[in-house]
């Protein structure tokens, strides 16, 4: 992420500046430039976050030594699917 950034141009921040324009204008010309690196970067975090629950579904025999994402995902299983939060919500 940090080349990707470095890899905008400076003439933009320099512009920016000159031209005396705030910085919500300048990260809204920063973010279209970098969105492909912060594409890689999440579907990269979604593959390990989603072979780390794979892997400890197969190899994992004891219900003591669960993954936190097994964890959760039985405590889905349990209740019968998502619960909308609503649900947990105790109005006076």
């Amino acid at each position: 992420m940090r080349s990707a950034f470095q890899a905008i141009p400076k003439e933009l921040e320099e512009a920016a500046f000159w031209m005396e324009l705030g910085y919500y204008y300048l990260h809204s010309r920063y973010i279209p430039l970098a969105l492909p690196s912060i594409a890689v970067a999440g579907l990269i975090a979604f593959l390990m976050a989603y072979s780390e629950f794979t892997i400890g579904w197969l190899f994992v025999e004891k219900a003591s030594t669960v993954t936190l994402s097994m964890a959760i995902y039985s405590m889905v299983q349990e209740m019968g699917g998502p619960q909308p939060w609503s649900i947990s919500v105790h109005w006076l």
